[in-house]
């Protein structure tokens, strides 16, 4: 299921990673912040209002997890894409309360900057990717799905796993953008 995403995807951050990632961004600025890390096998999320440490949680879903048990095609099919998408709801539904309004949200994910490339957003060192683009991309996702054509997206399970976690994250916990960071 390769695809253009990094090699180093395979294992989740440590806590004290995650943690020392956030503290890092948090210097950059002020109000609510989130770190998210999705790995090949879990998702990590670091969250917090900016004044305290944050409440770090791991979530047993992530792109590989999620291609490998419900992607039988590719690209997945309309019913592959519905199913994963209720999963997704249910795995992130006890993260809601964690989220303050309007957090800054962050990346360091290879795939976010993969998706913000795709959705057009180049040109500089972090990249920010807002949720109307990757409605877009998952759209063009969801049209691939009915006509089973890839139209210019990545030919990998993985990267459409990814695509629908990032999509359901920014709507469910109401994210207007997401920045890659380095």
């Amino acid at each position: 299921m390769g695809g253009n995403m990094s090699a180093d995807r395979d294992t989740a951050l440590s806590e004290h990673e995650l943690r020392h990632r956030y503290a890092a961004l948090r210097a950059v600025g002020q109000g609510p912040l989130a770190v998210l890390q999705i790995s090949r096998n879990v998702m990590q999320v670091a969250v917090g209002d900016g004044s305290a440490a944050p409440t770090v949680v791991t979530v047993g879903i992530a792109s590989h997890r999620l291609a490998h048990d419900h992607f039988r095609h590719q690209p997945p099919r309309e019913a592959e894409l519905e199913e994963a998408i209720m999963v997704v709801e249910d795995a992130i539904a006890p993260l809601r309360p964690l989220f303050a309004a309007d957090p800054i949200c962050y990346c360091p994910d290879p795939m976010l900057r993969e998706i913000a490339e795709l959705a057009g957003v180049t040109g500089q060192a972090r990249l920010t990717v807002s949720r109307e683009a990757v409605e877009h991309l998952f759209g063009r996702l969801a049209d691939a799905a009915q006509r089973r054509v890839l139209a210019g997206l990545p030919a990998s399970a993985d990267f459409a796993a990814g695509l629908l976690i990032v999509r359901e994250l920014m709507h469910h916990m109401g994210l207007v953008a997401i920045s890659t960071c380095e």
